[in-house]
């Protein structure tokens, strides 16, 4: 099995799966901060803003890069050390995806 940080096509579809399967958590998800300021799941796309707690991007330390998911927020994405103990979510992908 070849697995990875979870990145979700819907956030919200993950926080209740976490919600669901594990109670309100931390986690880590499969995005990550480039460098320039710009936040990117890890198959390529954008992070949408819209997901992002208010404010939060504003004066970030400069050792934050990774992408997490604070299930008690709404919006539910955070950022963290990547250096943290944290949880995390992880996909796997099947033997026949074409994706």
């Amino acid at each position: 099995m070849d697995g990875d940080l979870a990145v979700p096509k819907s956030i919200y579809l993950l926080k209740t799966f976490i919600l669901d399967k594990a109670g309100s958590l931390n986690v880590f998800v499969g995005g990550n901060n480039t460098g320039n300021g710009k936040w990117m799941w890890l198959d390529g796309r954008p992070v949408d803003e819209n997901h992002w707690s208010p404010g939060l991007l504003e004066d970030l330390p400069k050792n934050v890069h990774c992408l997490e998911m604070r299930t008690e927020m709404h919006p539910p994405l955070s950022v963290g050390s990547c250096t943290s103990s944290r949880r995390f979510v992880c996909q796997y992908h099947s033997a026949n995806s074409t994706v």
